[in-house]
């Protein structure tokens, strides 16, 4: 009888799989802050984003009413009278932080005055958002050399530019947000992380509350999310957070009778400043489109095909992203953050319907922020999917595509702000009027000079700054910007006028000129 054999027991293999293509998206652990900054790459980087946020900076650099308004209330403060409250905004009686004005007096001190030195000032404040811009792009990307492009996009890109060299409130938002994304990416596994990206998010709320506010509570209520796991303690510290930032204006509600709260009560239930769903879903997604394709495509023909190509890889990437199997990998959790940052604000802008309906550009200031990684992002997933070779023809052709429509949008733009601007209402144009001005009352004899003013806009503001700044620089007694009743003699200054608001200039000049 032949003897049983024993079977031996075979090696366990698991399933095949297919495994994912390689992909410049690896997710590499955060890289150290301090090596990643200290290289020569990133200071070359930074060498130019300066250099070209500084070049030809006298034609390069305007001064509206807000910027004469900013120097009115920054110099206030430096005179002692502190204020609770910083700018307007389109809600009467609500206003926002004054973190604007209070990071003014520096610049305003190291000039004596002069808005050049203002403007330089704010640039450089604005440039804080570029360190944030190469350390977001490293921790994104695994490939370093897509990680280098989307740095240098994100600092050269039509919205970038113009967020830095446009001197008003909404400037603060680029590195604000640019802060608060790179350290809420990093908050899965750092509670700091977290408190700070909650500290940015409220001061955020101080440059721009039309963006900011969209992005505050979803992601407080998403903490749980973001840190993979839920404690009370982190939510109400991140609350204390906010509210430390918001300390200013609830101190000057609880002074003045809650004005901001009944002014925002009234804006929301005044039906006459509302619009009807039916027109504001005919015209919002146009307005939206309209704004976003500045950021990105600006000054080049079909900017708007071009965003729309590149919103139609964004949500590919995004879906594709949440509904990926390794979601329990830090990189996927990371761009599942960056998606959810991005479709915020246009989810909710697509139910507002107050303020008439309008919607201006300046209201998503840093959402190229978001806009820049997440198209790289998709580009790069699509062309790690390619195959055959015509699939990588085709991908790489729209990669290449895309990216080119970008560089030749920011080379565009940078030729008409920067490099060759066409200014005739500028800083340097109109300071060289008021230096002409002072001329005239000399050469005239006269004790102090009168000059009426024609703005397109009406209000003379920042021409008033102008007139006691260049004044004190003289050694002259400031002009009267009222015409007096025993004045013979008074000057008239006029800004460009647009042709369609000509017959009010010949209104207005009659007027001004009449009886001496």
């Amino acid at each position: 009888m032949a003897a049983k054999r024993s079977a031996r027991p075979r090696p366990f293999k698991p399933p095949l799989t297919p495994s994912p293509p390689p992909s410049t998206l690896s997710s590499p652990p955060s890289p150290s802050v301090l090596p990643t900054l200290l290289s020569w790459q990133f200071g070359l980087y930074l060498v130019i984003g300066l250099a070209i946020r500084f070049w030809n900076f006298s034609q390069s650099q305007y001064f509206i009413w807000d910027q004469g308004r900013d120097i009115w209330q920054i110099q206030a403060i430096i005179n002692g009278d502190f204020t609770l409250i910083g700018p307007t905004t389109g809600i009467a009686g609500f206003f926002l932080g004054p973190i604007w004005f209070y990071l003014g007096v520096p610049g305003l001190l190291l000039g004596g005055g002069s808005p050049w030195v203002l403007n330089a000032w704010f640039i450089l404040v604005a440039s804080l958002s570029l360190p944030f811009f190469w350390l977001l792009s490293h921790q994104l990307f695994g490939n370093k050399r897509w990680a280098m492009l989307n740095a240098y996009l994100l600092t050269l890109v039509p919205g970038s530019i113009t967020g830095s060299l446009t001197i008003w409130n909404p400037l603060l938002s680029l590195p604000l947000m640019a802060g608060a994304i790179w350290t809420l990416l990093q908050a899965r596994r750092s509670l700091p992380h977290l408190l700070l990206s909650f500290f940015l998010l409220g001061l955020a709320l101080q440059s721009e509350f039309a963006y900011a506010v969209f992005l505050v509570g979803p992601l407080w209520l998403a903490i749980p999310w973001l840190r993979s796991k839920f404690k009370w303690q982190e939510m109400a510290l991140s609350a204390v957070v906010i509210g430390v930032t918001l300390f200013p204006q609830l101190l000057f509600e609880f002074r003045h009778n809650l004005v901001m709260t009944n002014g925002v009560i009234a804006s929301l239930s005044d039906q006459s400043q509302q619009i009807d769903w039916a027109t504001l879903w005919r015209q919002r997604p146009g307005q939206l489109i309209s704004a976003s394709s500045q950021l990105l495509f600006r000054g080049i023909q079909f900017s708007r095909g071009w965003l729309i190509a590149a919103f139609g890889l964004v949500l590919w990437w995004s879906w594709r992203t949440w509904r990926s199997q390794r979601s329990g990998r830090s990189g996927d959790h990371r761009w599942q953050v960056l998606a959810l940052i991005w479709a915020l604000p246009y989810l909710f802008y697509l139910v507002w319907r107050g303020n008439n309906g309008f919607f201006f550009d300046y209201y998503i200031t840093p959402h190229f922020i978001l806009w820049v990684p997440l198209v790289m992002a998709a580009l790069s997933g699509l062309v790690s999917l390619a195959r055959t070779t015509w699939q990588k023809l085709a991908t790489w052709g729209m990669a290449v595509a895309l990216v080119a429509a970008m560089i030749t949008a920011s080379i565009h733009h940078l030729d008409a702000s920067v490099f060759r601007p066409v200014n005739r209402a500028g800083l340097d144009v109109m300071q060289r009027s008021i230096d002409q001005l002072y001329d005239w009352q000399l050469r005239d004899d006269l004790d102090q000079a009168t000059v009426r003013i024609y703005v397109p806009g009406v209000r003379s503001e920042h021409y008033d700054s102008l007139l006691t700044w260049r004044a004190k620089q003289l050694g002259l007694p400031v002009a009267h910007t009222v015409r007096q009743a025993n004045d013979q003699v008074w000057y008239v200054l006029r800004e460009p006028t647009p042709d369609q608001l000509s017959s009010l200039f010949d209104e207005w000049y009659q007027e001004a000129t009449a009886g001496g």
